[in-house]
């Protein structure tokens, strides 16, 4: 499968996230047992569209929808990160099972940067993949890794070309696919799984409701680096 959105990046909006959580079902059930998720030209997904409405609860719910997908489908999904993973793109990485990266891939999660809130999935997911040090480094500087370092950490399986991820799902493909399954929900079984508690809730919804988010989205539309005040 591959994101064909060069003009925006392959940027996700409701439509592709809905489009990818379709794509995904419908293998299923043709009886494939993996599949590759990949984009188009130099970008894997440069994250969510900021012109197409990705504000909007909408949007949050249907990517939250096309996630779960990823996550509970039967398949084994590999990643080929290709080139850029950032934001909404890192997360579509992380719900695959496995990632293979071009070496001069890098993933980014840019939300300290942004002034929104990540839901705890995001949170808690790169922190089953990488540890818990590593995942407060992305998330708190919001700064690029490389390939090479995602790989150290954990965040990257392999380094290679598409033709590795499809050799390797391929190969999967022919291994045992009820205990590739039983595999699959026991990883998938993390902390990611947790409900917020009450005192998330309240501070994600803060941020999302804040004038910092209002100054991010203005800076961002103006070119600018945004001047956040903490309110």
């Amino acid at each position: 499968m591959t994101l064909r959105s060069p003009e925006r990046r392959n940027a996700l909006n409701a439509d592709l996230s809905r489009g990818i959580q379709l794509a995904v079902e419908r293998v299923e059930h043709e009886g494939c047992r993996s599949l590759v998720i990949t984009g188009t030209g130099e970008v894997f997904c440069a994250g969510a569209d900021l012109t197409g409405g990705v504000f909007s609860s909408g949007f949050a719910n249907q990517n939250v929808a096309m996630l779960r997908t990823i996550e509970r489908s039967k398949l084994i999904i590999v990643a080929y990160v290709n080139g850029a993973a950032i934001g909404a793109g890192a997360q579509l990485a992380m719900a695959c099972d496995l990632r293979v990266a071009d070496a001069e891939a890098y993933f980014a999660l840019p939300v300290a940067k942004m002034g929104f809130a990540l839901d705890n999935w995001t949170v808690r997911r790169l922190e089953s993949l990488v540890g818990g040090g590593f995942a407060r480094t992305i998330l708190y500087t919001g700064d690029p890794f490389h390939a090479q370092e995602s790989a150290s950490h954990g965040l990257v399986n392999k380094i290679g070309t598409v033709d590795d991820a499809l050799a390797w799902a391929q190969e999967i493909a022919t291994y045992a696919p009820l205990t590739l399954h039983h595999l699959k929900l026991v990883f998938n079984n993390d902390s990611a799984q947790q409900q917020p508690t009450p005192i998330q809730a309240a501070a994600a919804k803060t941020a999302w409701i804040s004038e910092d988010l209002k100054e991010a989205r203005r800076a961002f539309a103006e070119g600018r680096r945004p001047r956040f005040r903490g309110i």
